[in-house]
C-alpha cells in the first residue's frame, strides 16, 4: 500500500466481492485498535457491528454493486473492545489486477463532528470579529466627523473676512486646510460606508432609471474636477429612452466613484469618456481612462477593501481603497456587475452592467 494512504487522516479498506478484505491502512487498524492480521484475510462483516451487518446485506453492498458507487452512509465499526465506531463511508468498485474490488474511505463520526464543531466556532469568531471591526470604524468615523466640521466651518469663517482682512498667502493657506478637511471627510464617508457594509447586507431601492440622467447628474458634479486636472472628458451618447433597474443614489455614487477614479489616475492631457453600450436584457455603462492602467496581478484584487492600485507612493495620501470595493457591493446589491479592464501605461475601463427596464409611466 502506498505510504501516503497507509497514513492518511481517514481510514481505508477494500475487500473483494466475496467480502474478504484485501487491504487496510494503518489509520483504521489504529482506531480499530486491531492487528493487520486481524483484518486483512477476514470477511467484512467480522468488523461490523450487528446493526450495520444487516445494513451491510440488505442495502449496502447490493446498492455498491448495482450503482459502482455509495456516497455518505454511516455505519458503525466494532474495536476489538467490542466497542462501536460509527464511521461517514463513501465506497466505489474498482478493478485492480483483473479482481473487481470494493475500495471504503471512512471518516469516524466523532472527528467529523469535531472537525463541524471547529468550523462553526472559527464561523462565529469570524462572525464577531467582523461586527466589531464595522462598529469600531463606525464609531471612530462618527468621532472624527465633529472636529473636521469644526475645521471647515472655522476656516470658512475667517476666509470670509469676520476677523479683518487676510492677506493673500493666509487666505491660500486656508484654503489648503479646507481642503485637506475635504479630503478626510471623503475617506471618512467611505470608511462608514464600508461599516455598513459589513454590518449586513447592502439596501437599495430600486426603480427605472435614465442612464443619460445619470451620467449626467455625475458629470456635472464633477466639471471642475476635470478642469483643474487639465483632462479632456468626452460624455457617452445615449438615447434619453434607456432606462435600467436601479437605485439612482447609489449608481450616482458608483459613477462618481469610477470617475473621480479615472481623474486621478490620468495625467494632464489625457481623456476619460463615459460610453453605453446594450445587449438584450442589460446596459453597459463604460468608463474609460488613458492613465496609468492596471497590472494583471493587482487586477486580481483590485475589487478587495484597502487595495489600492498604481505606485503606492503617489496613490497613498489619496484614499485608503475603499471606493471600488463599495461599489462593487453596490452594483451587486442592483443585480449587477462591476467588472474591469486595464492595460499598463494604456489605461482602464470599468465597466457597469445593469438590467434594462422599460421607462416610468410619468417618463
Amino acid at each position: 500500500m502506498d505510504s501516503l494512504l497507509n497514513t492518511a487522516p481517514c481510514g481505508f479498506l477494500s475487500f473483494s466481492d466475496d467480502g474478504i478484505v484485501r487491504a487496510a491502512n494503518e489509520t483504521l487498524l489504529d482506531k480499530l485498535q486491531r492487528p493487520r492480521g486481524d483484518v486483512v484475510g477476514a470477511h467484512v462483516e467480522k468488523l461490523l457491528g450487528p446493526g450495520a451487518k444487516l445494513f451491510y446485506q440488505t442495502h449496502f453492498f447490493p446498492l455498491l454493486k448495482m450503482q459502482g458507487t455509495v456516497e455518505e452512509v454511516y455505519m458503525s465499526f466494532q474495536t476489538s473492545a467490542g466497542e462501536e465506531l460509527s464511521c461517514l463511508v463513501n465506497a466505489k468498485q474498482a478493478t485492480r489486477d483483473g479482481e473487481t474490488v470494493n475500495d471504503l474511505v471512512l471518516l469516524p463520526f466523532e472527528e467529523r463532528d469535531q472537525y463541524e464543531d471547529e468550523l462553526l466556532q472559527a464561523k462565529r469568531v469570524a462572525e464577531q470579529a467582523n461586527q466589531a471591526k464595522a462598529k469600531f470604524l463606525s464609531t471612530v468615523s462618527h468621532e472624527l466627523r465633529t472636529p473636521i466640521s469644526t475645521i471647515k466651518s472655522l476656516t470658512q469663517y475667517l476666509t470670509l473676512g469676520v476677523r479683518g482682512p487676510l492677506t493673500d498667502e493666509q487666505t491660500e493657506y486656508l484654503e489648503r486646510v479646507e481642503q485637506a478637511a475635504d479630503h478626510l471627510d471623503t475617506l471618512i464617508t467611505d470608511i462608514l460606508n464600508f461599516a455598513r457594509l459589513e454590518a449586513g447586507p447592502v439596501r437599495v431601492t430600486p426603480e427605472p432609471v435614465s442612464v443619460a440622467e445619470a451620467l449626467g447628474r455625475a458629470e456635472a458634479l464633477l466639471g471642475v474636477r476635470f478642469e483643474e486636472a487639465e483632462v479632456v472628458y468626452e460624455r457617452a451618447d445615449v438615447s434619453s429612452d434607456v432606462y435600467v433597474r436601479a437605485d439612482p443614489d447609489r449608481l450616482q455614487q458608483v459613477l462618481l466613484n469610477l470617475l473621480t477614479n479615472a481623474v486621478k489616475f490620468t495625467e494632464a492631457g489625457g481623456r476619460v469618456s463615459t460610453k453605453v453600450t446594450l445587449t438584450d436584457d442589460a446596459a453597459q455603462i463604460h468608463v474609460q481612462d488613458t492613465g496609468v492602467g492596471i497590472s494583471v496581478e493587482e487586477q486580481q484584487h483590485i475589487f478587495d477593501p484597502f487595495v489600492q492600485a498604481g505606485d503606492p507612493d503617489q496613490t497613498s495620501s489619496e484614499g485608503i481603497g475603499l471606493g471600488l470595493a463599495i461599489s462593487r457591493d453596490l452594483v451587486e446589491a442592483m443585480s449587477g456587475t462591476l467588472t474591469v479592464e486595464s492595460k499598463l501605461d494604456v489605461g482602464s475601463t470599468f465597466t457597469i452592467r445593469l438590467p434594462l427596464c422599460s421607462p416610468p409611466e410619468s417618463a
